[in-house]
């Protein structure tokens, strides 16, 4: 798979982008409990970035908030699966009334 070849060579042997992404993850984990607005949470089971794990720390903390797991996606689920996340954005608008005609 392109995405995961690319993290493997790029980004896994890269100290300084791991650095970031600990930083990230730290700071995210902070300020999620502070999200109001309902939230749909779609992740790649395979992300290399992002291990499954944090989707499920996401649901547990952002009130309101709807979860998607999606086998064979990595961390860009809405390249990989194009057509099963916007299923799923629709699915989320129109059960909240919001969905376009």
């Amino acid at each position: 798979d392109g995405e995961q070849a690319f993290l493997r060579r790029f980004v896994v042997s890269d100290p300084a982008i791991w650095s970031a992404v600990a930083s990230f993850r730290a700071n995210y984990y902070e300020k999620i409990g502070g999200i109001r607005t309902p939230t749909l949470i779609v992740w790649g089971m395979d992300d290399a970035l992002f291990p499954v794990e944090g989707a499920a720390h996401l649901k547990e903390n952002v009130p309101d908030s709807e979860l998607h797991i999606l086998d064979g996606a990595g961390h860009c689920p809405n390249e990989s699966h194009p057509r099963v996340v916007l299923e799923l954005i629709e699915g989320f608008l129109g059960r909240r009334g919001q969905a376009q005609p």
